[in-house]
């Protein structure tokens, strides 16, 4: 299952991601614009969710080609019809690798990706880790997720653990990791970041859905409120899960670009990240590169980006941390030193860099096996 080299030793990889959007969004992002340097040319099929930008031409270069696909919802029709609309892209661009990006286009692509092109899936956090499904539920899903790993060529993990559960859970033959990158932290050095002046701002950000325990966090800026501002920087489409933030009194800015984003995260005193289930959270990752302390869930991929002192498993746990973090100048040093070990192996370059040489493998006899 290999592509015949191209004359001029150029290789082609096409992302397919059902949802282009958030943090899948920013990774594909940040690769087709560095892999150019590596001889690897990039193409993207993707689906229309409400977070995918409505251009996607003011997201990725001009010489990057985006094929749309009739993905319209999680129907098995959407998925059929995005099976045959993807086959007709593969057919037409050729690609020597497909990169899959999330379940769904794990999903359509392992089926429609077969023979001689290197198929590699990346989960971007499990599905069957979700707590809003049933028991019953996360059984079926992880049927699906093993069959998935057994169709593709591998499956690479954007962290340790999901590594790890790609191995146990997902029965992957063969499985490695390339750490998510952000290109804030490339050759990143910061002298020493003072307190923000003023009244401090403790912040949640991104889509405000069931992976980020909206009550819950909630209840955290709340419980905080009396001592700080308090803003969820995100939007989300779930009235019931709005519903949360907003009987806690918590402003939220709704979409946002990631400019905007970040723009407001810079002004934050702390940084709530409380999340039932992830893959390597590029909002850890962009808090960092602002010096921003992190309060995060004790969650295994969570806790491969965060001291033990900064890492809770209760909602009074968290809050009786952010204050610590607000009263305490030592404490916050103490998180902002070992954040600053932690980020120097998390930049988009190094990220690219090891995507690119996953890439390249898939070229020799044995393919990605060798890593």
């Amino acid at each position: 299952m290999r592509s015949d080299p191209r004359a001029d030793g150029s290789l082609r990889v096409l992302h397919v991601s059902e949802c282009f959007g958030g943090g899948v969004l920013e990774v594909v992002r940040e690769l087709v614009e560095r892999l150019p340097d590596y001889g690897i040319q990039s193409a993207i099929a993707y689906g229309r969710r409400d977070e995918t930008p409505l251009s996607l031409a003011s997201v990725f270069p001009p010489t990057v080609p985006a094929f749309e696909l009739p993905w319209e919802g999680r129907s098995i029709l959407a998925q059929l019809r995005a099976r045959r609309a993807l086959a007709q892209v593969i057919k037409h661009w050729r690609p020597d690798v497909i990169h899959l990006h999330s379940t769904f286009a794990g999903v359509v692509g392992a089926l429609t990706g077969r023979g001689n092109v290197f198929t590699i899936y990346t989960p971007h956090g499990y599905s069957f880790l979700r707590t809003t499904h049933s028991r019953l539920g996360r059984g079926g899903i992880v049927f699906v997720e093993r069959r998935i790993a057994a169709r593709v060529d591998a499956v690479v993990g954007v962290s340790e653990h999901e590594a790890l559960l790609a191995r146990q859970t997902a029965r992957a033959g063969t499985t490695f990791v390339v750490p998510n990158g952000i290109s804030e932290l490339d050759g990143l050095v910061l002298p020493p970041q003072p307190a923000p002046k003023g009244r401090p701002l403790v912040v949640a950000m991104g889509r405000i859905a069931p992976a980020r325990l909206p009550s819950e966090t909630a209840a955290i800026l709340r419980s905080v409120a009396s001592m700080a501002d308090v803003l969820w920087i995100g939007g989300g489409s779930d009235s019931r899960l709005l519903a949360h933030v907003d009987r806690a009194g918590i402003e939220r800015t709704g979409w946002v670009s990631r400019d905007g984003a970040l723009a407001k995260l810079r002004l934050a005193s702390v940084f709530v990240h409380w999340s039932a289930w992830d893959g390597l959270p590029l909002a850890i990752l962009e808090a960092m590169a602002l010096d921003v302390p992190v309060i995060g869930r004790d969650i295994p991929p969570v806790r491969e980006l965060l001291a033990p002192e900064q890492l809770c498993t209760t909602v009074e746990g968290a809050s009786r941390a952010i204050v610590a973090l607000l009263s305490d100048p030592h404490r916050r040093a103490a998180a902002l030193a070992s954040q600053e070990a932690s980020r120097r192996r998390y930049g988009a370059s190094e990220m690219a860099a090891s995507w690119a040489e996953v890439y390249r493998r898939t070229r020799s006899p044995l393919g990605v096996a060798q890593c």
